[in-house]
């Protein structure tokens, strides 16, 4: 009987010392017990990027059951963030990230590789900074579903700069999956812009229009002039080729042909001193990828803003 016992025991010690020893899968849904926020998940992408400090961070998404996501960087123990994933069949990934944009990216695969990858614009904060990490996730059964074409284009989002007449200050436009838009400004003060936007395949143009915003126009201002009719002040600047004039422009529309609104287009003056007009439509460069759109936005005066998006898939 105790040559039974012990005989026991030496094998309940070794089944104890293989548990941990589980197997890891991919994208498939078959990953069970590892470490993370739930121990089982749908899938888990890593990867990384160098962010402004100069250092490398791993970072870790788990695609959790219940369709959540969970963001966790290796270096930064402490810090999570949220969200949640969507699975477009035969076509791939779609994860939501719950940060101050409300971004979302969307996984593409390659079949040489079987894996999917995915591209996040992560901000740490503080000293650390953000950087665009690359993340990938293994799954070699995607391969015989996948239909070849993947997801549509990730909808655009817009970087670059605007003058209020005396400074240049950063602006961005987000354009989101329903359709709307968002030009935002690290300029204290200012209100957003909100509008919509529409993408031609065939001409390869993003079109702009914007929501009238009559509270903030810069035509604040009515004076008289000297036959005492009154007008509309206009503040406003303009784009000198590819850079604003630092100066401020003033004009003057008549209080009786109403009060103005923003126009559909945007202008900078050539080196004759000629108005050249955009359209809020993009203008696109096959060589480097990148769209490019000037347009309207309030900034304690009419601004006009110029933003370039680069395609990077």
């Amino acid at each position: 009987m105790n040559g039974m016992r012990k005989l026991l025991g030496v094998l309940l010690a070794i089944l104890m010392l293989c548990m941990p020893l589980a197997l890891v899968a991919g994208c498939d849904g078959k990953i069970k017990d590892e470490p993370g926020p739930t121990g089982d998940h749908e899938f888990v992408f890593e990867g990384g990027g160098v962010f402004d400090d100069g250092v490398n961070y791993h970072v870790t998404v788990y695609g959790n059951k219940d369709e959540s996501l969970s963001l966790h960087v290796a270096e930064m123990p402490t810090l999570s963030m949220s969200g949640h994933w969507v699975f477009v069949e035969n076509k791939g990934y779609k994860l939501y990230f719950n940060d101050a944009q409300e971004s979302f990216a969307y996984a593409r695969y390659d079949t040489a590789t079987e894996e999917f990858t995915v591209k996040y614009s992560l901000n740490l904060g503080g000293g650390q900074g953000n950087a665009k990490v690359t993340l990938t996730c293994k799954d070699e059964a995607f391969a015989a579903e996948y239909d070849g074409v993947g997801l549509p284009p990730l909808p655009p989002t817009f970087t670059g700069h605007g003058w209020n007449g005396t400074n240049r200050h950063d602006c961005i436009l987000y354009c989101y999956e329903d359709g709307t838009c968002k030009s935002v400004t690290n300029k204290a003060g200012v209100p957003d812009r909100m509008g919509t936007y529409t993408y031609d395949e065939e001409t390869n143009v993003y079109s702009f229009e914007f929501e009238d915003e009559k509270d903030h126009y810069p035509a604040n201002y009515i004076g008289t002039a000297a036959d005492g009719s009154t007008y509309y002040r206009l503040d406003y600047c303009v784009f000198r080729g590819d850079d604003p004039s630092k100066g401020n422009f003033r004009g003057q529309i008549p209080t009786s042909e109403g009060f103005p609104q923003f126009t559909t287009s945007a202008y900078w003056i050539d080196e004759n001193g000629e108005k050249v007009w955009y359209d809020f439509k993009t203008t696109y460069d096959e060589e480097t990828k990148t769209y490019t759109l000037y347009y309207e936005a309030y900034s304690k005066g009419l601004q006009n803003r110029v933003v370039t998006y680069t395609v990077d898939e």
